[in-house]
């Protein structure tokens, strides 16, 4: 609700007015695109925005390869907790991704969602788009409106890929730059890409750099806005691999990049803050007993000290047995 103040002079009498115009605040506009196997983490992504952002509204659009009303009900019945939230399903048709391929294999056809986002949405001027594997800890504002004048998109930079993939980057044609993002994480400015015809330069690029692509859309997207992706601080996309000057950063949005996500048993997740996760869990329709979260940490605490497995930046290979590491490989030997 706005608050305006009207003054009126007439004759040497001022009169005022306080005016109270309920005006509704522009919502931001929030696209997950999930299969029904990962509404339970979308759904805790979501409540963990409307949780940290009560004072603004929200369109958020599910986009999804198929509808469902069961599925979608727990979701749905956020709206009815939260008077931020409008929530839409939108079904999208995977034909048009064929031939694309898959080669990570967590990922399902709707990362590909993020090509169409200026025609699926034409009437909107710029989308917050999220993957479903993160929590949000803050106030989403100062990310929503950051000036996107000259890019096609704002997001963080994927430090670990900038640092270790320096072969990848240089087949991609990002030699001597380190400026590849993550794109969980991204502010796509709708208008620019539309006026600019990108979505079809996303499926080209696709098409005929298939055979080097190797983080699907994500190298895609950083080949075709190459310079024009405004680079944002690393708080609004905190991911798994955390180098040591980024410990002391309070994030915004926390990523579980990788294979090792928080809900996950036959892998420990590292994320320094995948507690978060079961936090905003509690809080959904699928909350389950805080026990599960801890007995799942303590199961995978015991594992790791009979036997753990682990590539480093710096190694190839290190072992462990019941807490005693029996082998280790550099990448120099």
């Amino acid at each position: 609700m706005s608050v305006v103040c009207v003054v009126c002079c007439e004759r040497n009498i001022s009169l005022t007015f306080l005016l109270m115009i309920s005006i509704p605040a522009k919502p931001i506009h929030v696209v997950f695109a999930a299969d029904f196997g990962y509404y339970q983490h979308l759904c805790v992504a979501l409540v963990s925005i409307l949780e940290n952002n009560r004072d603004v509204h929200f369109h958020v659009y599910v986009l999804t390869g198929r509808l469902s009303d069961e599925a979608e009900a727990p979701l749905k019945s956020l709206q009815e907790r939260y008077d931020n939230l409008v929530l839409v399903f939108r079904e999208v048709d995977d034909s048009q991704f064929a031939g694309l391929v898959l080669n990570i294999g967590c990922i399902t056809v709707q990362t590909y969602y993020r090509y169409i986002l200026a025609r699926l949405f034409p009437e909107l001027d710029r989308v917050l788009y999220l993957d479903c594997d993160l929590c949000v800890r803050g106030s989403l504002k100062e990310l929503w409106e950051e000036n996107l004048d000259g890019y096609y998109a704002a997001g963080i930079v994927d430090r670990q890929i900038n640092n270790d993939m320096t072969s990848h980057l240089n087949c991609i044609g990002f030699q001597g730059r380190s400026d590849y993002c993550n794109a969980g994480v991204m502010l796509f400015n709708l208008k620019a890409v539309r006026e600019d015809n990108i979505v079809d330069e996303f499926f080209s690029c696709h098409r005929s750099r298939q055979s080097i692509i190797q983080y699907q859309d994500q190298d895609v997207v950083n080949m075709v806005l190459k310079g024009r992706i405004k680079l944002l601080p690393s708080h609004y996309n905190l991911t798994t691999h955390v180098n040591r000057e980024d410990r002391h950063i309070q994030p915004i949005i926390v990523h579980y990049t990788g294979h090792a996500k928080p809900w996950y048993l036959r892998e420990r997740c590292r994320h320094l803050y995948k507690n978060e996760y079961y936090k905003y869990l509690l809080l959904t329709p699928y909350a389950r007993s805080p026990y599960y979260f801890h007995i799942a940490q303590w199961w995978c605490a015991f594992r790791d000290f009979i036997f753990s497995y682990k590539v480093r930046e710096n190694t190839i290979v290190r072992i462990k047995i019941f807490g005693v590491r029996v082998y280790k490989k550099s990448k120099k030997s």
